[in-house]
Formats: structure tokens, sequence, C-alpha cells
């Protein structure tokens, strides 16, 4: 893996020189930076300070103008490289960019003061003393700072020492995180472009696991009819690769969503990543570095225009800073809701910068407490104790997922999280139900633990477009309840615990029983028509189905228990093998589509497999294909 350094600094400074220097790289390509003499785009150059692992190195611009394009390279980089020139000392753009940075977090890093054989050394220690006294304000506080002259070569080496050192610092540091928490892939977009005979290819910055060629990654953010891209080649430094490793990767990319592609897309398959356009955001204000005219401990109020600069994107944002919203968490962070004028990918724990569009100015920095807050009835719930606890615990952790699950009061999953205040409601709504009427239909007691639901957090966003969450959630409480011993499920019926169910006279017995012969096989004949051969009436249906006896997945289709667990059990051996499709199944059981299709949802469903975009897979749920079947 390579580590990313981002420069910083005021222009004509000597960043670019210095990237020269110490790779051998320009970093300015463009014409017309080449012409202009200044970095107008972000550029890259990479190299290796000590003859071990590389450096990728990204060149922002130093322009006051310009500012937009830094924050693109600086979304995405390990350390900062400031460089401060000795004849000028720090101006300007030496105070927005150190300020940009600390508003991103951004800890380690190097400043180099350049252009030290052009001022006696008396200046060159006047220059570096300003520069530690405007780090030691900033999160780059402990940083080295070194002299060096890009023209002559003096303290190059002390300087690519120091970025050697860096370089493993981070490298250790990044490695103890995959260990703790897990690797995924992201992919930054920062350039997309087109090369005639091989279509699409994009640049970025990789994050977390190794991509290889043949690979396929979400696009975020994404419409509703989200889709994916295949890597179709791996380039790194110019060079085709199997795999790129972390750092700087270009990709040439094949699917459908390649002609949409633009800065600031994510590629990835982590699921926190996700489309959003509103955040919950911690914010705390800009390093005070002695340019602002106003009062630096103050955030934007309520309703401010801003825009949002989060890894390579950029939109517009308006700030939301009213009643609930706005608790101060500690540690000098206040809690905001940002509005955005589009769509962007976004996960928990992403830093961020807030400007001012005009007059240009920083105005906050932040991180990402919820990608996608609690909105509607479910806001009541936003209390100071819940969003310290949100902001607290680490991102996507068990302590994250407790204090969102907390503040939305429910969320849709696998299994449906629910607070232990709104499952106690919806418990004592189901079993009132249940009192008043015993015996009540599943679906009428559905409904009313549904309304109790949204009564208490208003709609629930799907984690399946296909199946209703509430719904999913209720059923989930109802199947406690039961497991609990405080309902009792009489086939499609519910009663208290202690109402004994009526026993069937003989003659019902034996249709039921002639019923479960006539299901015994991998494509059983017509419900309704096995039914009325048997002589079984609905309710004989009905008790087979409470009784666990037959498997109902469809008004008119059934499987007796056991040629259910035989079907499902080859249905697991399959996918365990390789993803399933309804195809290989068809043709496994000597069926039809129908049949594969209804086995295929119903083990979907149980959590026994797991659609993937390639077939079904063995799914958390796998191994209870061989317990007693439970009704729907």
């Amino acid at each position: 893996m390579t580590v990313v350094v981002g420069t910083a600094g005021h222009i004509d400074h000597g960043k670019t020189t210095l990237l020269r220097a110490l790779t051998g790289i320009d970093a300015d390509r463009l014409p017309e930076e080449r012409e202009r003499g200044m970095t107008i785009d972000v550029g890259y150059a990479h190299g290796a300070p000590d003859g071990g692992p590389e450096i990728d190195f990204v060149d922002v611009p130093g322009h006051d103008r310009l500012v937009g394009n830094m924050l693109v390279g600086a979304g995405e980089i390990d350390a900062a490289l400031l460089v401060v020139a000795a004849d000028d000392g720090p101006r300007a753009q030496t105070r927005e960019h150190l300020e940009l940075l600390d508003a991103l977090a951004i800890r380690d890093g190097l400043a180099v003061v350049t252009k030290a054989d052009a001022v006696p050394a008396e200046r060159v220690a006047v220059v570096m003393a300003e520069v530690r006294a405007l780090l030691g304000k900033t999160a780059l506080r402990d940083i080295d700072v070194i002299a060096a002259s890009a023209t002559t070569g003096a303290g190059l080496a002390g300087v690519r020492a120091a970025l050697a050192a860096l370089r493993d610092r981070i490298q250790i540091a990044r490695a103890a995180d995959a260990a703790s928490n897990g690797v995924t892939t992201r992919f930054a977009i920062d350039r997309v472009f087109s090369i005639r005979g091989r279509g699409t290819v994009v640049t970025g910055t990789l994050r977390g696991r190794p991509i290889a060629r043949g690979d396929r990654l979400r696009v975020v953010p994404a419409g509703k009819d989200a889709a994916d891209v295949r890597i179709r080649e791996v380039q790194v430094h110019g060079a085709t690769m199997e795999r790129g490793v972390p750092g700087r990767v270009a990709l040439n990319l094949g699917g459908e969503l390649v002609a949409g592609l633009e800065r600031g897309a994510v590629l990835t398959d982590d699921p926190a990543i996700v489309t959003t356009d509103r955040v919950l955001v911690a914010l705390r204000p800009p390093a005070d570095l002695g340019q602002r005219h106003d009062v630096v401990s103050s955030l934007p109020p309520d309703r401010t225009p801003t825009v949002l600069h989060l890894g390579t994107a950029r939109v517009a944002a308006a700030v939301g800073r009213a009643g609930r919203d706005s608790q101060d968490l500690g540690s000098g962070e206040t809690s905001a809701i940002l509005r955005l004028a589009h769509p962007i990918a976004a996960a928990p724990g992403d830093r961020f910068v807030l400007r001012r569009p005009s007059p240009v100015e920083t105005l906050a920095g932040g991180r990402i407490l919820d990608p996608r807050p609690a909105h509607g009835v479910a806001r009541r719930r936003i209390t100071s104790e819940r969003l310290g606890a949100l902001a607290a615990a680490a991102p996507s952790s068990v302590g994250w997922l407790d204090a969102r699950v907390q503040l939305h009061g429910a969320l849709d999953g696998s299994p449906p999280n629910v607070a232990p205040d709104v499952a106690a409601a919806v418990d004592a709504a189901l079993v009132g139900a249940v009192d008043a009427s015993p015996g009540i239909r599943s679906g009428e007691l559905a409904r009313v633990g549904q309304a109790e639901l949204r009564r208490r957090v208003g709609p629930l966003a799907a984690a399946d477009a296909a199946v209703d969450p509430a719904r999913r959630l209720v059923s989930n409480r109802v199947d406690a309840l039961v497991a609990d011993g405080r309902l009792v499920r009489d086939g499609d019926r519910i009663r208290p615990l202690g109402a004994l169910a009526p026993t069937p006279p003989p003659e019902l017995i034996a249709a039921m029983d002639r019923l479960v012969a006539l299901l015994s096989g991998a494509t059983p004949p017509p419900l309704p028509a096995a039914a009325r051969d048997a002589g079984c009436s609905p309710e004989g249906v009905r008790l087979l189905e409470r009784d666990g006896r037959i498997v109902r997945l469809a008004d008119d289709l059934a499987w007796s228990a056991a040629a259910w667990r035989e079907v499902a059990a080859q249905a697991l051996a399959m996918a365990a093998a390789a993803p399933l499709t309804p195809a290989a199944l068809r043709d496994a059981t000597g069926s039809s589509r129908k049949y594969a299709m209804a086995i295929l949802e119903d083990l979907d469903r149980r959590a026994i497999l797991r659609r993937t975009p390639d077939g079904h897979v063995p799914g958390p749920r796998a191994s209870t294909v061989a317990e007693p079947v439970s009704p729907r």
C-alpha cells in the first residue's frame, strides 16, 4: 500500500518545484498550467524517498481563486506537505490551506521552508519559527519543520528522511486500523476521461482493500436503479497491474453507469457508504490563524448557505441549526443538519469542510455522525444525551449502531433494530389487541402493530425495497412474543397464552394427513386442487400451517414440511458451491421457474439464503434448514 501526501501552501512558494526535486516528476502537466506557471487543477507525482515503498504526492493549487480545486486533492490524503518560501514567509493561502487541513483533521505531515538558498540563515530561522507558531494552532502542531532548497539540493536529504518516517508511521497506523475494524474498498473519483478504443478511465485514491481486474463495485451516489461497474484494467503509476493496492490508482471501467461518472462519485463495496442529500453532522469552528475579522469561535447560524467539500465532492448545502438539531456535543463540537442541493456519497465518520460561497471563507470543519438521520416524527427523539452518545461512538461500531437506533427509534435491517421503549410500546399494543380479540388474524394484528410503530417513529426507510420495513419489524416483534410465551400462534390466528385451540374431529385429521401426503414432493400439485382431492377443508389447511406440517408460500403453492426441508437443503448445498440462480434450481429439482422462485424467495426471507447480483449464496441462518419449520 502507498501513502498519499498532499501539498499545501501559497502560490509561487515552490510546491511543484519541490515535488519535481523529490520525485523527478512535473505535476504541472496541463498545457494551461505550464503556460501560466501555476498549478490550476490537482496534479500528481510519486516517488520513493529512501528506496522503499513509494509515496503518492497530490499537488494542489495555491491560488486563492482555486481553493475549491485544492480541496479535491486534500479530501483524500493521509498527510500534508506544507511548503513556505523563506523569502516570503507565511502568506494568505498558507493560512487558508492550514485552516482547511485542520478542518479535515489532518494530523500528520511535514513542513518545508523552501528557497533557503535565497535568503540569509537568520531569515530562514525567523520563517521556521513563524511556521511552528502557525502549526501550533492546528491539528498539525507536532509535525517537523525542515529548511531546504529545491534548486541547490541543500536540506533535501533531511526532507526525504522525514517523508520516509512519515510514510512508515501512517502504514503502521493503517495496518492496525484494518486489523481492528475490518477492510472494505473505497475509491473516490477525482478525474474522469475517455480514451479512444479503451472507454472510460477514472483516477482517484483507493482506500482499504486492494482491487483487481474483474472486480465489481457499487457506484455512489446512485439513483433508484442502483447498478455497479466492472473493472476492466488497473493501472498504478502508469503501469498495468493485476490489482491495485491502496494509494493513487487509475481504473478502466465497464458497465451501464460509466457514462454518468463524474468527480465526487465513489466506487465501493462498503455498505456504510450511502447515497444521501441530508446528513447529521458535528461542526467545529475553523482554527484561529490570525486572518479573520469575525468571532472565530462562532459557527454558521441556521439556514446559512454554504458549500460542502467531502472527499472529492463539492455540493451546495444549507445549515440546519434550529431547535433540536443544534446541540452542544462537547470538545468544541455542535450538531447540525446539512441539506444538500444534490445527493453525494457519505459514510459515518467522513470529514468535511464548509465554506461560504461569497465572499469565500471557511466556516467550519466537521464529521458526519449519521448519513441518513431521523426525520418526521422520529426527530422528537433527539436529545443531547442521544446525540452525545452517537458522537462519542466509533463510526459503524456496535456503540454507534445502538446510539443510532435510540435516535431513530427503529431501523430496518436484518434483523430489524428497535429501541427498547419503542419495542415495549409495540409489544403492549400487540398483546392488548390479542387480549381484546382472542384468535385475531395475523394480518389484522400486524396492522395494529404497524399503526403503533408509525405513531412512535413515523414511516421507516426500507433496506430492501421489496419488503415493507414496518411489516417486517412488527412480524419480528410478534415472533418474539410467541417465542417468549406471551402469545400463542394458531395457524393464521394469534391467541393469548392459556386459550386452548379446539381439537379437530377425526375425519378432519384424516383429511389433513391425506393432504400432507399429496404435498410431499418437489413439485406438489396446486394447493386448492390437492385440498379438494384430500377432502381437506380450509380449516384443516390452516391447522396444518399452524402446526408446521406444511409450508405455504402462496395461495396455490405449498409443500409438506419434510419436502420443503429436502428442497431447501438441496438449494443450500448448490448455493454453497456457487451462486444459485432460479434456472439452476429449476433444472436440479425438475420443477418450473414458479416453484424455484417461490423457494428462493422464501429462503431469502428466512435468511437461509442471501440474494446477490450473481445469485443466491448461503445466508446468516443457513444452519436452520434442519430445524422444524415455523409458519410464516
